[in-house]
């Protein structure tokens, strides 16, 4: 009773297809060890992923739904945040890190050229 109450699993029969497999190599024994399945099935759903991706990316690329398509929106939605964030920045809002930096950049930039100019 113990060892069935540690081990939820401990009752039941690995599928004979798991169990007649062998690994070979280390990357076989891997993914017997982690995924419990042959490394020829993990191949297939690695490669089965790696299409489902590229037909997503695909689809993303070149289907048009009426006058836009996916990346339509996202560079629409962008602009939007940015356009927002425009908004924000001159209503008197805190600057943001990038605008600091420029600025600290810039301030530094006309020191240097005031110090060459001086030492002309």
């Amino acid at each position: 009773m113990h060892g069935r109450a540690s081990n939820p699993f401990a009752g039941m029969k690995k599928p004979k297809a798991a169990a007649a497999a062998t690994a070979d190599g280390p990357m076989g024994t891997f993914c017997m060890h982690w995924m419990g399945i042959p490394a020829s099935h993990a191949l297939r759903l690695v490669t089965l992923g790696l299409a489902a991706g590229a037909f997503l990316e695909t689809f993303m690329i070149k289907v048009w739904i009426g006058q836009t398509n996916f990346y339509e929106v996202v560079k629409k939605k962008e602009a939007e945040k940015r356009a927002a964030a425009r908004i924000e920045q001159a209503e008197g809002a805190e600057p943001s890190f990038g605008a600091i930096v420029r600025q600290q950049w810039e301030a530094r930039k006309r020191e240097l050229q005031k110090k060459g100019q001086e030492g002309s």
